[in-house]
């Protein structure tokens, strides 16, 4: 397989494969009566990672606009997961940090997930592919982490 065949083979496969990647994902995110996004667990998740942040540093980091984002946090404000903090010094600056329900509930869907995850994987798969999911994983990762350093110099 040529340089061309390969980029038009990734292409293809991370394209046909993403809907039902977020599909199963999708199924492992939720809470009994706290009906929570991707998205939304996406910005928990980046909030607990970055701690105190401006919303325009997490829509960048997010990578979505200013807009977007304001719906997402309104909706996680509305669970009191997220609580606005205004800055002192400048009033059209708006921080954003989980509360302790924020906490407690990102780490109760976490544990959830690693649950169902734990149950999908031993269902259909035997323990060296899980290990070859993990180091699979763990490749996919470290690609996206360094074309996100290369995309930030």
């Amino acid at each position: 397989m040529n340089e061309q065949e390969k980029i038009v083979e990734i292409t293809h496969l991370i394209a046909s494969n993403y809907p039902t990647i977020r599909k199963y994902f999708r199924a492992l995110v939720s809470l009994d009566g706290l009906p929570i996004t991707t998205t939304q667990l996406a910005c928990l998740v980046s909030v607990k990672h970055s701690g105190k942040i401006t919303m325009s540093a997490l829509a960048k980091q997010m990578y979505m606009s200013n807009q977007q984002l304001t719906k997402v946090i309104d909706h996680l404000v509305k669970f009191g997961l997220i609580e606005r903090i205004p800055d002192e010094n400048n009033r059209r600056q708006i921080f954003v940090d989980l509360t302790q329900k924020g906490l407690t509930v990102l780490f109760e869907l976490k544990s959830e997930i690693q649950f169902k995850l734990d149950g999908a994987l031993h269902a259909f798969f035997e323990e060296e592919e899980i290990d070859k999911i993990l180091e699979s994983t763990l490749f996919l990762n470290h690609c996206i982490e360094k074309v996100n350093k290369a995309s930030k110099e």
